[in-house]
């Protein structure tokens, strides 16, 4: 889930001195948002992320300056289902109960500090890490654990539970280890997203994308194009031809990919990468109409995991239109996928 990279890169760039990390760890019922969902309040009343649609988060605010005071977990309960004017469901248009995990965070702490770095800087490098914190009143900082439950740092590794069966389960769960309750939760790298072609139109593309958690990089053989004042939300920039992409590159397991350079032999040779590195790419999206699809590829056969034309039928027009339409696109293939995952670890 790429909300927890996102607030984990809160967390070290801020410069608050303490945060709170609120976690929706149960819902019973129906809620705004379910469990997993995230948001972080700094000591200076800065919020980001939400774990409801807005209509818990100023009462959290007021709980979590009183947990980061007292250096403290807990647990608070939102019971949605009450029909009073006192209870929290009146209007909210939710009818269940949500509980939700308090954990503070001293930012000043140096050992802290150097966790969430190494963890954010392991993420970026495409490793999925855990982040397990003890439920107790006085937790302490939480440790970090590798797939296979080795832990990053030379702390005492009691809190380490028996994760790895859970790995495609929720996010964030609960789970239980030699000390009690403890909170798991799995932060995974960004999507990585290869834009390839550097044009006009890919311009809102790639900030449509970057905006919702993508990890994305430019590539195209103008090198021209690969402009940080083009792209300033790109993750990175490939100046390379269609075939020495598939040459050079070493390709994330599960990438997606969009094929816009509008040049008809470098599309028909990136397609054909595609489909020998087919086990790689978890989505695959070209833009044009079928028609054109059909002559680049091998037989005039559109293969059924291309995406020809890219993009939700939204009757998108113009280039601001087509990039909402594309992002929606890989928004449902992202959900999909994490979803299929958990219903996979249920079985």
């Amino acid at each position: 889930m790429s909300e927890q990279h996102r607030l984990l890169d809160w967390l070290v760039t801020s410069g608050e001195t303490k945060a709170l990390v609120a976690s929706v760890i149960h819902v019973e019922g129906s809620a705004y948002r379910h469990q997993g969902a995230q948001m972080i309040i700094g000591e200076s009343g800065r919020m980001t992320g939400m774990i409801s649609g807005g209509c818990l988060e100023e009462d959290l605010r007021i709980h979590a300056f009183q947990c980061m005071k007292e250096m403290k977990t807990a647990v608070v309960d939102y019971d949605m289902r009450a029909e009073d004017d006192l209870g929290w469901g009146k209007g909210a248009g939710c009818n269940g109960k949500v509980y939700v995990s308090l954990n503070p965070l001293d930012l000043t702490d140096s050992g802290t500090d150097r966790r969430l770095a190494s963890a954010l800087e392991r993420i970026g490098r495409g490793e999925t890490l855990y982040r397990v914190t003890a439920l107790d009143e006085h937790a302490g900082p939480p440790m970090f654990v590798k797939e296979d439950g080795t832990p990053l740092s030379e702390r005492d590794d009691a809190l380490k539970p028996a994760l790895i069966r859970e790995k495609d389960g929720p996010a964030v769960q609960v789970s239980h280890g030699d000390k009690g309750r403890i909170l798991v939760e799995r932060i995974t790298p960004k999507t990585r997203v290869y834009v390839f072609g550097a044009g006009i139109d890919a311009e809102p593309v790639v900030r449509q994308l970057a905006a919702l958690d993508f990890d994305v990089i430019v590539t195209d053989t103008v090198r021209e194009r690969l402009d940080r004042t083009l792209f300033p939300d790109a993750s990175g920039f490939r100046w390379l031809s269609p075939d020495d992409f598939f040459q050079c590159e070493e390709i994330r397991e599960g990438s997606f990919a969009l094929v816009m350079t509008h040049r008809f032999q470098d599309d028909q040779v990136l397609l054909r990468g595609l489909v020998e590195r087919r086990e790689q790419f978890a989505y695959a999206g070209i833009l044009g109409p079928r028609r054109r699809t059909r002559r680049l590829v091998a037989g005039g056969q559109i293969p059924d995991w291309l995406h020809s034309p890219v993009g939700l039928d939204i009757g998108a027009d113009g280039a601001e239109e087509i990039a909402v339409s594309i992002a929606a696109e890989l928004i449902r293939v992202r959900r999909n996928q994490a979803q299929t995952k958990s219903e996979q670890a249920v079985m």
